[in-house]
C-alpha cells in the first residue's frame, strides 16, 4: 500500500496528483472521500472565515477530487463514491453549526450527484458515524465523554472497524442497488 499527501482544497494540486494516479493505476473503483475537520464554538462567536475552512476541507476538497477522477469512473460505467459525513448532519450539536452545515451538505450533493451519474453504473452513498473513537474525540474531557456514551443505547462508541466494515459494504456486492442514501452508524444515537 502506498499512501500521498495531498491538499484537497488546492484544485491544482489535486489535479497533479490525481493525473499521474489515472497514469498509474487508471480508472478507480471507488472514490472514499474522508477529509474533514470540525472547528466548534458557539454560532454568534464564529466567523466567516472559519466557515470557510470547515467547508473548504469538508467539502470543497471532495468536489476537487470528483471533477478530476469522476470522469474516468463514468467511462468505465461502474464505481461507488462514499462520503463520509456525521451524525452532526442530523442530530444538532451545541458549537457545531459550521460542521453540522458542511456533513450536510453531503447528504444533497450525494443524492443529486446519485442522480446525474447512476445511469452510468455508479453509486454514490453518504456514511453518517456517530461517535467513533478517533483523534477527535481525544480533546473532549473524560466526564463529558462518559456523559456522551451514556446518551448512545448502544452504551458505547463506535470503533474505527465499525466504520470500515460499513465503508466495505457501501463500496463492495451488497449495496450494488443503493444509492443516494446516507447510512447512520452511531450505536442509535439518532433514534
Amino acid at each position: 500500500m502506498q499512501g500521498y499527501v495531498c491538499d484537497g482544497n488546492d484544485a491544482s494540486r489535486v489535479e497533479q496528483l490525481a493525473q499521474a494516479l489515472l497514469a498509474e493505476r487508471g480508472a478507480p473503483e471507488a472514490i472514499i472521500h474522508n477529509a474533514g475537520i470540525a472547528r466548534d464554538g458557539l454560532h454568534i462567536h464564529q466567523d466567516a472565515a472559519l466557515w470557510r475552512e470547515v467547508l473548504e476541507t469538508n467539502v470543497i476538497s471532495m468536489m476537487n477530487w470528483n471533477r478530476v477522477l469522476l470522469p474516468a469512473m463514468l467511462t468505465q460505467r461502474r464505481g461507488s463514491i462514499v462520503m463520509m459525513s456525521s451524525v452532526s448532519a442530523l442530530k444538532g450539536n451545541v458549537g457545531q453549526t459550521a460542521y453540522a452545515a458542511s456533513k450536510a451538505a453531503m447528504s444533497g450533493i450525494a443524492r443529486s450527484l446519485a442522480l446525474e451519474v447512476g445511469r452510468f453504473g455508479i453509486r454514490v452513498n453518504c456514511l453518517a458515524p456517530g461517535l467513533i473513537r478517533t483523534e477527535m474525540l481525544e480533546e473532549i474531557p473524560a466526564q463529558k465523554l462518559k456523559e456522551m456514551r451514556q446518551s448512545i443505547p448502544l452504551r458505547r462508541l463506535g470503533e474505527t472497524d465499525d466504520v470500515l466494515q460499513a465503508v466495505a459494504f457501501l463500496i463492495g456486492g451488497g449495496s450494488q442497488y443503493m444509492t443516494g442514501q446516507t447510512l447512520v452508524l452511531d450505536g442509535g444515537l439518532s433514534a
